[in-house]
């Protein structure tokens, strides 16, 4: 494998991935298996650390963005989304005023945007797997705990959206940044497809396709990576009940990864979880205008259900 090249297990992991959701199951576990059968990709053994920069193009990941803070950016950008460093991390941290001493959870202060919800925190904290949801989220409880400092009494922070916990994957940890402006030197990769989400990929499709017996192994790895290593509740479930179990299996192992929503669309479930999202809409983007007028084999009649 060739480290910052989509590599060949890239493609057969996205030709898995758009089988999946073509719902062509069997073709979909076979290209899938061939990348785990590859022996190229494995799971990192700390669930926390997948996402830090010493884990860059690691054995987890089969294709990611890459980012650096070499060159030492400034505030003068640039903010044209060329700059080498990830200009998104500094979003996610924890809002610096409303939230202090963030040091105790090796976090710098961040401007507090895209705040957990109760229910992916609630779920991660009910979870066997430990390990995973130390690496995801914190609980305000946890926080004060260990003597980090809340402040309501500040005013620039979205109150309304936050439900008490605080994200730790991909936020704002100290050691991903440098100088001269910490803000805007993060080092983090973003993930885009990793060898746990092929492991649950080729799981669902091996369930779907009625072989609930190769499916259950490698939900297996996924879970004792995540801390849990007694199965007995669920690995003798078939059929809709272990799709039922893969579907919050996900939900938990790519909490945070921008996979959630997609996963929702394709098995219909996401009228009843987003709020606001319309069925025979929301499924797909409108066309933009501009390529509309562009395109004069594309009318205002062509455009997308609802739009």
């Amino acid at each position: 494998m060739q480290k910052y090249r989509a590599s060949k297990g890239s493609a057969q992991s996205l030709l898995g991935k758009v089988y999946l959701y073509q719902e062509k199951y069997p073709q979909a576990h076979q290209v899938l298996q061939t990348v785990i059968d590859s022996e190229e990709y494995g799971l990192e053994p700390d669930y926390s650390t997948i996402w830090l920069r010493e884990n860059r193009a690691g054995r987890e990941s089969i294709f990611e963005v890459l980012y650096s803070s070499k060159n030492g950016h400034d505030w003068g950008g640039p903010w044209d989304g060329t700059a080498e460093s990830n200009f998104m991390i500094i979003l996610m941290g924890p809002r610096g005023g409303a939230f202090d001493n963030l040091g105790v959870i090796g976090l710098n202060a961040g401007w507090g945007v895209n705040v957990p919800t109760a229910k992916i925190g609630d779920l991660l904290y009910a979870d066997a797997g430990v390990a995973r949801r130390n690496g995801s989220v914190i609980s305000e409880a946890d926080f004060v705990a260990k003597e980090g400092v809340v402040n309501r009494a500040v005013a620039d922070f979205h109150w309304a959206q936050y439900e008490n916990y605080i994200r730790i994957k991909y936020s704002t940890v100290a050691t991903e940044t440098g100088d001269p402006v910490p803000e805007v030197n993060y080092g983090t990769p973003f993930k885009i497809i990793r060898y746990a989400d092929v492991l649950l990929m080729a799981a669902e499709a091996y369930n779907k396709d009625s072989k609930d017996a190769l499916a259950v192994p490698l939900i297996k790895l996924v879970r004792e990576r995540a801390g849990d290593s007694n199965h007995s509740a669920w690995e003798g479930q078939t059929g809709d009940a272990l799709f039922s179990f893969i579907v919050k299996e996900r939900q938990l192992e790519l909490a945070f990864e921008g996979q959630r929503y997609w996963d929702l669309v394709r098995w219909g479930l996401a009228a009843q979880e987003i709020p606001g999202f319309k069925a025979n809409k929301h499924e797909l983007f409108p066309i933009p205008l501009d390529e509309i007028n562009l395109n004069s084999a594309i009318e205002i009649s062509d455009q997308n259900p609802g739009y």
